[in-house]
Order: C-alpha cells, then structure tokens, then sequence
C-alpha cells in the first residue's frame, strides 16, 4: 500500500509539474507589466491595468483609479497616482466624488482657503476649475469639475525652484486629467 502512495505521488507532482505557463519567457530587461514583458492576450488583470496605461511619446498614465492624467515619461510613480518629478519635486494626481447640489462650491472653497496658507500664490478660478500656483512657481494645485467628480493635480517642489522645463509641462498633465470612468 505504502508504494502505491509514494507512486501516486509522483505520477501527481509529474502531472502538475507539466501544467505550467507555457506563454513563453518574457523580457528580462523590462520590469513586469510593461509593453515588451506582456506576451500573452490572457494576461492577468495586473498586466491588463499597467498595459491600458501604456506608455507613449507624450508619457504615461497614472491617477488614484478616480482621476487620471498623462504625466511625462521622466516623472517616476511611487504610489498609484503619486510620484516624483524629473527634477525630484512631488506630484499627485486623485479625484473625489461630488455628492449633493453644494460639493463643488465645498470643494472650491477648500483650494481657495489654501491661498491663504501660500504667500504671494496666485488664485485663478472659473466656473468649472480652481488653480492655485505658488509663489516662484514652486508648485501648483488644480483642481477640476467634471459631471459627478472633481479631478486634482498637485505639484510640489522641495524647497528649490522648478525648472522652467518641467513648468512647461503643467499644461499637458493638466489638459490630459480625467476621471477614470
């Protein structure tokens, strides 16, 4: 009896072992979930997310699964929708539902009482966004309406200027910021 078990165990742990990924290797110089490490349509929800968010000539996606937004190749995400800047500055990119007739006008007035806390920042408001830049162009906080969300982008520097270069890019991540549904 005692070898019929020990041989019903090899012929299992034989068959198991012959049921393994047969999708093929995958890229070793590429980190998990990039374009060149997926190789099979089945891959797992993971690798389905990371492939959506592919990344292209203008950056890569990123965001709270709120809001997102496209930011440049160069910034590196440490956390969903957070990360450091091509010149070591913060940046985050959230959302929050809006619930009720007044959750707007709330969450406008919010941004515009952080003004108060950021000497020489400079308010820029209309009827659907709230902008707040900071003094010497050391960040930005924006924030922006959509039908039952707002969407926010916040960058802050570390103390030292921010380059013009990275500035410029402000723009695009704010023109690409969306909800994610």
């Amino acid at each position: 009896m005692r070898r019929w078990t020990v041989l019903s165990a090899l012929v299992l742990l034989t068959i198991l072992g012959g049921c393994g990924d047969n999708d093929g290797p995958t890229s070793v110089d590429s980190p998990p979930g990039t374009a060149s490490a997926i190789t099979s349509p089945a891959a797992t929800p993971l690798l389905a997310a990371t492939a959506r968010a592919e990344v292209t000539e203008e950056g890569y996606l990123t965001g709270d699964g709120v809001c997102e937004a496209r930011v440049p190749k160069t910034w590196v995400e440490d956390a969903p929708g957070t990360g450091t800047t091509s010149d070591g500055h913060t940046f985050s990119v959230f959302g929050n539902q809006l619930v009720g007739p007044d959750a707007w006008t709330t969450a406008v007035n919010l941004l515009r009482d952080q003004t108060n806390r950021q000497p020489d920042a400079q308010l820029s408001e209309n009827d659907h966004s709230v902008r707040i830049t900071y003094a010497n162009g050391a960040g930005l906080a924006y924030r922006v309406r959509f039908a039952e969300v707002y969407c926010d982008l916040r960058i802050t520097g570390t103390g030292r200027q921010i380059s013009e270069a990275e500035r410029a890019t402000w723009e695009r991540v704010i023109a690409s910021l969306q909800p994610t549904v």
